[in-house]
């Protein structure tokens, strides 16, 4: 009688031990699949991708100093950097808004769980919805590849295709390609932007020069040319002339064409017109 019940003991125990270690076992990987959800991408110095980008992006909320939202973009871009292609291939996935294999495993592995199983492990994130070639890409993911440096240039220049995608998406890769912390690393990019010179779309032109300037000076005459031209013959007189003022005094060039355009009917063609010639001679013109 007593051995039986030595039996049903070491049952039980066994029994609890495999509950015990099935419920450690569980919580770990509910734990450790939290983590990879709510930290995606690859990670450096004990930090993913997204914390980096959120570092990078923070808004001002007045809890830190001026100097200290400084010291912190700077440690973050530094980060990216660093991280280099794998920085590269995580953000041009979120440009297309497409989920990470394991994330879509994970859905499916959660998914095919039991009721009690579903209950214990988090819930995955639903599956993000094709972009559209109309979508405004996002402005945090492309502030971060600016960052990473050269190898983020062809990812960049992909949305450069007018045949794909639309104006507003090309125009905010213009604009990043010719940011400040960017510019210095994008010359991988000067021979597309140089064919766009004589693109169809007069838009693409314009802007295409005025990268070319950004990011090489030595291209300052040709691009001054092809913003003068647009100036004069174009439907886009007031992007041209937008653009010329934006180079200052590295388009003097320029001012005769300007100041034929203080007398144009158009009153916001005259007022930028004016605010061009401004930049680029330091004189003011017409009243």
């Amino acid at each position: 009688m007593e051995r039986g019940d030595d039996h049903k003991l070491l049952h039980m125990q066994n029994r609890s031990i495999t509950i015990f270690l099935a419920i450690a076992a569980l919580a770990l990987l509910s734990l450790c699949t939290w983590r990879l959800i709510s930290e995606p991408g690859p990670r450096w110095h004990g930090k993913s991708i997204a914390s980096y980008v959120e570092q990078l992006t923070a808004q001002d909320d007045g809890t830190i100093s001026f100097q200290e939202r400084q010291q912190s973009f700077q440690a973050a871009a530094a980060a990216l950097r660093q991280m280099g292609l794998p920085a590269v291939a995580w953000l041009a996935q979120r440009l297309e808004r497409k989920e990470p294999l394991w994330q879509t495993r994970y859905r499916g592995l959660w998914q095919a769980l039991p009721p009690i199983g579903r209950k214990v492990l988090p819930q995955p994130a639903e599956a993000p919805g094709p972009r559209s070639s109309k979508d405004l890409l996002d402005g945090h993911t492309l502030r971060a590849l600016a960052q990473v440096g050269p190898g983020a240039v062809p990812v960049l220049t992909n949305y450069l295709d007018a045949s794909r995608y639309g104006s507003s998406t090309r125009l905010q890769v213009y604009h990043t390609l010719c940011d400040a912390d960017f510019r210095h690393s994008a010359a991988d990019a000067l021979p597309l932007l140089e064919h766009n010179l004589t693109a169809s779309n007069t838009m693409d032109r314009i802007l295409s020069a005025y990268v070319m300037f950004c990011i090489d000076p030595k291209r300052t005459e040709q691009a001054v040319a092809v913003l003068r031209e647009a100036l004069t013959s174009s439907e886009d007189r007031l992007g041209a002339a937008m653009y010329l003022g934006n180079m200052g005094k590295a388009a003097k060039a320029a001012a005769p064409d300007l100041e034929a355009l203080l007398d144009d009917p158009d009153p916001t063609l005259r007022y930028h017109a004016r605010s061009a010639l401004k930049r680029v001679t330091g004189k003011q013109k017409g009243g």
